[in-house]
C-alpha cells in the first residue's frame, strides 16, 4: 500500500475545491472528508486515515493552522493577504461568524510561536488565521506554493505542476472549470469528489475566471491597505506573501 496522502491545504475561498475536483478526473481525490476535521474537534486523525492512503485529500482550511505530519507531499493554495481580505469581506457574514468560533479555539490552544500579535476585531482574527496558515506551511517540508490567481489564470499549467509534485497522471479534462463547486455540494463527503459530482442533482455553473482578485483593486479599500501595512511592519519576512 502507498502509505502517503497527497495533501492540499489552503486559506479558504481560494479555489481549492475546484483544484481537487479537477484532480479527481485522473486520481482518487477527496474534498474535506469527515476525519480531516479531526484537529478542530480535538481528535487524533491518524487512526482514521489508512483507507485514504494513496489518495489526494483536500483538508479544511483551518487545518493549515495546525502542525501536520501526514506522510506525502503538500500543496498550499493561497491568496496574498490583500486579496484574501478582499475576498473574505465579500462573503456571507454568517460564514465568517462560524469560522471565528473555530479561530478562537486555535488562538487559545495552537498559537504559532512566531505570531506575537493579538487580534483586535473580526477581520484581525481572519488575518490571524491567514498568518498561522502561512507560518505553518513555511515550517513544513515538500510544499508546493500556488497563488489563487496563478491557478485561475492558467489552470492547465498549474495542474501540471501539482500533478508532477504528487507524481500522479496529468489532468486533461477541464470541463469541471465551469462548475460552481462551492454551491454544488462537493465538500465534506467521504466518497471521491468525482463520485459526488456524478451523483449530485444540483450542479451549478459559473464563469471559469470567477474568483480572480487584483491586489491593486483590493488596496483601494483603505481598511485593507491599513491592515496589510500593519502586518508588513510586524512581519517584514512575509512581505512577498502579502501583495
Amino acid at each position: 500500500m502507498d502509505k502517503q496522502i497527497h495533501q492540499i491545504y489552503h486559506v479558504a475561498r481560494c479555489g481549492s475545491t475546484l483544484m481537487t475536483s479537477l484532480l479527481s478526473t485522473v486520481y482518487q481525490a477527496y474534498s474535506e472528508p469527515s476525519w480531516s476535521a479531526s484537529f478542530l474537534l480535538g481528535i487524533d486523525p491518524y487512526k482514521n486515515m489508512e483507507s485514504f492512503y494513496g489518495s489526494v485529500v483536500k483538508f479544511p482550511s483551518l487545518t493549515s493552522c495546525f502542525e501536520t505530519n501526514f506522510p506525502g507531499n503538500k500543496v498550499f493554495l493561497y491568496r496574498p493577504l490583500a486579496q484574501h481580505l478582499c475576498k473574505i469581506k465579500s462573503v456571507d457574514p454568517l460564514w465568517i461568524e462560524n469560522r471565528l468560533r473555530k479561530t478562537d479555539y486555535i488562538l487559545k490552544k495552537y498559537n504559532h510561536p512566531a505570531i506575537n500579535w493579538i487580534p483586535k476585531d473580526k477581520l484581525d482574527r481572519v488575518t490571524y488565521v491567514w498568518l498561522c496558515s502561512v507560518f505553518r506551511m513555511l515550517d513544513s517540508s515538500n510544499v508546493l506554493w500556488i497563488t489563487t490567481n496563478s491557478f485561475l489564470e492558467d489552470k492547465k499549467e498549474t495542474l501540471k505542476l501539482v500533478c508532477n509534485h504528487f507524481n500522479i497522471p496529468e489532468v486533461t479534462d477541464f470541463s469541471l472549470c465551469d462548475v460552481n463547486v462551492k454551491k454544488s455540494g462537493l465538500n465534506g463527503k467521504d466518497i471521491p469528489v468525482i463520485d459526488t459530482f456524478y451523483q449530485s442533482k444540483d450542479i451549478e455553473y459559473t464563469f471559469p475566471s470567477y474568483g480572480l482578485i487584483e491586489t491593486k483593486m483590493a488596496l483601494y479599500d483603505p481598511d485593507i491597505q491599513r491592515r496589510v501595512e500593519e502586518i508588513e511592519n510586524l512581519f517584514p519576512q512575509l512581505k512577498d506573501y502579502l501583495y
